[in-house]
């Protein structure tokens, strides 16, 4: 039987975690040039670290859902989710009677490109 202690868990999460931060550096690359030239690759993983962060806050650990609240970062602001100008962001990430994360990522993202037309 194979037996995989916690600190090994640890170094592969650590590993998935990077691995899914650099994904994300050059996705935001593409996508935001100019936001990720001005702010430097040491800010692009620090908006990276402080996104994951604060989607995990919300229940939203999938990588995919983890990405696209990533990039409503980069294109609403690094607090939108607290940012009284929107006040909507809130709304939605705080409704706890939505079905999962997925509808509640969706609904978000939806939103936010009726907000930016």
């Amino acid at each position: 039987m194979l037996i995989i202690r916690e600190d090994q868990m640890e170094v592969l999460g650590n590993y998935m975690l990077n691995k899914f931060e650099n994904a994300l550096v050059t996705h935001l690359n593409l996508y935001f040039p100019e936001k990720c030239e001005a702010m430097g690759e040491s800010g692009v993983r620090e908006m990276i670290r402080h996104g994951i962060a604060q989607a995990k806050s919300y229940g939203i650990v999938i990588e995919y859902q983890v990405s696209r609240y990533i990039n409503l970062m980069f294109m609403l602001g690094k607090d939108f989710d607290t940012d009284s100008a929107l006040p909507w962001a809130s709304e939605i990430l705080l409704n706890s009677s939505f079905e999962g994360t997925f509808a509640k990522i969706e609904t978000l993202c939806r939103a936010a490109d009726t907000h930016s037309k």
